[in-house]
């Protein structure tokens, strides 16, 4: 068992590693072990300086950028961006408001009779919500009872 005083120096240890990480590498984020709790701790740095130095392969692709206005007349605020982006294989949407806020979502994908279905991850299915990129690349809404609403690319 470690004393109070090697668990304190084992994790200032760590917080050092990942500021002296971040000023040299300029990394993003890094994920150690903490060796307490044998636990993965992930530091995130929200704007590296320098990211030259930092090389994460990626395979993105956009799949679409849609205004959403539909049903929000009375509401003008609430009418967003929507981006649908596909990263190593995985869908992610991100929408982004008139002021600024913004939040991104991973997609989960559920085939259903050949048509690949994206659930955003969470929904717990009560309402059946899902989109399907069409062969254009508009965007389809459904939910349980059917077709919501389509949006074209920007």
């Amino acid at each position: 068992m470690k004393t109070l005083k090697e668990n304190i120096v084992g994790i200032i240890t760590i917080i050092v590693l990942v500021i002296v990480c971040f000023i040299v590498l300029g990394a993003e984020y890094f994920v150690f072990m903490n060796p307490i709790t044998s636990r993965r701790i992930v530091f995130f740095d929200p704007t590296p300086t320098n990211t030259a130095k930092v090389s994460i392969s990626t395979d993105e692709i956009l799949i679409g950028e849609y205004l959403d206005d539909w049903g929000y007349s009375p509401e003008p605020d609430l009418i967003h961006t929507i981006i649908i982006k596909k990263v190593n294989g995985v869908y992610y949407k991100t929408e982004i408001f008139k002021d600024g806020s913004q939040g991104t979502i991973k997609l989960n994908v559920k085939v259903v009779n050949g048509e690949e279905r994206l659930i955003e991850e969470g929904d717990d299915g009560y309402f059946g919500d899902y989109m399907v990129i069409e062969n254009n690349r508009d965007i389809a809404f459904y939910d349980k009872k059917g077709f919501i609403y389509r949006l074209h690319p920007k």
